[in-house]
């Protein structure tokens, strides 16, 4: 479908009522879907749809042509191999995961952004960005953890 830009802040205390606000003011200019999760924050959108918490995305993410969201690793990921253009947001809290954020941006999969007044622009950039394709590497953790466990643990 393609056709929304969809914001997350993920399941953190207290939300992202900045990030909420700022993406809140931009859906009323631009010309399409906009829709906020405002997770535990005290903002509640007024131009746009929004909601606190779901338990799958999965809908929303076929929904979205560019995911504007919090820097967190997990959500980094998910956005990645579901090849969404993505706009990470991370500002001056310390607590997501600015280096892989930065990684991420430097090499082309997505746009980060540490400036809310500086993310329309953002946004309207990856609309017209083509991306490099995340393709995640191999992974032997499961078998590391069992190799390490020894023996009479199998997967």
């Amino acid at each position: 479908m393609d056709e929304t830009i969809l914001v997350l802040v993920g399941t953190g205390d207290g939300g992202n009522d900045l990030l909420v606000e700022k993406m809140d003011e931009v859906a009323g200019l631009v010309g399409e879907e906009v829709i906020i999760q405002y997770g535990s924050g005290s903002y509640r959108p007024v131009n746009c749809e929004g909601f606190g918490f779901t338990g799958d995305l999965s809908e929303l993410y076929d929904r979205a042509r560019i995911v504007v969201s919090t820097d967190g690793a997990g959500r980094i990921f998910e956005c990645l191999l579901a090849g969404k253009k993505l706009v990470l947001f991370v500002g001056d809290n310390k607590r997501g995961a600015h280096d892989l954020a930065l990684k991420f941006s430097r090499e082309g999969f997505c746009y980060a952004c540490s400036d809310l007044g500086e993310l329309r622009a953002f946004v309207d950039l990856a609309g017209k960005t083509r991306f490099r394709e995340y393709v995640a590497p191999d992974c032997f953790i499961g078998e590391s953890i069992i190799d390490f466990l020894g023996e009479g643990v199998s997967p």
